[in-house]
């Protein structure tokens, strides 16, 4: 076979390829897949949920194998928009209700979702929100969430559900209203080094063409004076204040 033809062939392969992916939306973003779980393979998937669902789903989320497994089933399950998926959403969901008060240097916040605040349930959540359809995403902020934002933002494991809603917010509105409780405690986010939840914040405004100025409001939590473009640089790389920066390049730890 020539070189020609191997090449002709491998093109019409790929466009074969191409043209066989299905589209799905995860997160409020459409993505693009190869595969979709069919026949005996989705078949498995759906008697492994009822399985799983006569257990305890809470208690498999919170060990190191239980949780990636169930956080694989979502997104496989989401592919297959069946019952099962429906019925492991509902469980997930309810799991909110349980509440962690003692968790040292919260108490002020009141009880949280301790769901969120575990860090192998929290990979799960982090999936469940990604594959929960607008309505049900903009219920669940509204319901447990909202209230929320502040301490789970400073939570060392609670600010990745909220820059996963951040990624996935269900409309302008919520991720606005997220973004300007953000800024309200920048100063208090970089001292604790959760500058993921200021990256995000920032990805939103540029996403959903937010009013909120978080540059602006960043200038004011490094201590900035109002024209220094070049400190103010210098202060998103290293995601430190002024103050702090300039400590750092006196010991000689930035160069």
């Amino acid at each position: 076979v020539s070189t020609q033809s191997t090449g002709a062939l491998a093109g019409v392969r790929l466009e074969e390829k191409q043209k066989s992916r299905k589209r799905w939306e995860i997160g409020g973003e459409e993505l693009l897949e190869t595969t979709t779980p069919h026949g005996s393979l989705r078949r498995a998937l759906h008697k492994f949920t009822k399985r799983l669902l006569k257990e305890n789903p809470r208690v498999m989320m919170e060990t190191e194998q239980g949780a990636p497994l169930v956080s694989t089933l979502l997104l496989l399950l989401h592919r297959t928009e069946g019952k099962a998926l429906v019925q492991l959403k509902e469980v997930l969901l309810n799991s909110f209700s349980q509440k962690e008060t003692e968790y040292p240097g919260f108490e002020k916040f009141g009880a949280l979702p301790a769901v969120v605040l575990d860090s192998k349930s929290s990979f799960v959540i982090q999936s469940l929100i990604k594959v929960l359809s607008k309505e049900e995403l903009q219920e669940l902020y509204r319901k447990e969430l909202k209230s929320l934002i502040v301490p789970l933002s400073l939570h060392p494991v609670g600010n990745y559900a909220v820059q996963t809603l951040l990624e996935c917010a269900p409309g302008k509105a919520v991720a606005e209203e997220i973004v300007t409780q953000v800024v309200g405690i920048l100063e208090d986010l970089l001292a604790e080094s959760a500058t993921g939840v200021v990256v995000t914040s920032i990805k939103a405004c540029h996403r959903y063409s937010l009013s909120v100025d978080v540059v602006g409001e960043l200038r004011k939590a490094f201590h900035l004076p109002d024209n220094d473009t070049t400190l103010l640089f210098r202060c998103l790389m290293s995601m430190t204040t002024h103050d702090v920066l300039l400590e750092k390049e006196k010991d000689g730890a930035v160069s």
